[in-house]
């Protein structure tokens, strides 16, 4: 399903994206279910950062290995009040969830009520966030992770593959969560974290 997020419902969709995985997944996905006739194009993120992008078409950030470079094309498409498109894939299930604009919600994801992503959120396949947990502009959740109730997650964080954030836990902007890693006490200094065997949680950097 796509969300426009104004009035221009322009059926061009641009992808600000790499050649990625993510980027093939949206295309795949809009090729099974797209009786609107929305057509997905891709442009490279350093394009898009060039000159002065079009109004005429409705974007998606979908950068995700940069966060640096995701922000500044976030900042961007605010900057020239560019209009996002959200989309939501048929099975995942959403309902009570407030879903901001530039979204993508892949398959087999559960969020449950009162559930907040603000603007240009990604959550990735079988990820699960629970009731009022908070994800802030711009965080990319990964495949398989778990999201505790009450929870707040800053701007621009990484949850990685298969991470599990326990309820109430609040974490900085600019955190990178490693893979597998389980946090269990909020973060207040963004950097990278990560789970050692037989450690505690650990920050890198």
């Amino acid at each position: 399903m796509i969300i426009s997020s104004g009035d221009n419902q322009s059926k061009q969709l641009i992808a600000i994206s790499f050649e990625t995985s993510t980027y093939r997944d949206l295309g795949h996905f809009l090729n099974d279910n797209n009786p609107l006739g929305y057509k997905l194009s891709r442009l490279d993120p350093y394009e898009f950062l060039k000159t002065k992008p079009s109004d005429s078409y409705q974007y998606i950030n979908l950068v995700t290995k940069d966060m640096g470079l995701r922000e500044l094309i976030s900042e961007t498409l605010d900057v020239y009040d560019l209009q996002r498109f959200t989309f939501v894939h048929e099975m995942s299930y959403t309902g009570g969830s407030h879903i901001g604009p530039g979204c993508l919600i892949c398959p087999m994801v559960s969020m449950y009520t009162n559930v907040t992503l603000v603007k240009d959120n990604i959550v990735h396949m079988s990820s699960m966030i629970a009731h009022n947990a908070y994800l802030d502009v711009g965080s990319y959740v990964s495949a398989g992770v778990n999201v505790g109730g009450t929870t707040k997650i800053g701007k621009f964080c990484n949850l990685g593959l298969a991470s599990i954030i326990s309820d109430g836990i609040e974490i900085v902007d600019h955190v990178v969560i490693g893979m597998g890693t389980m946090v269990r006490k909020s973060i207040t200094e963004h950097g990278v974290y990560v789970t050692q065997p037989m450690s505690n949680l650990t920050r890198l950097k």
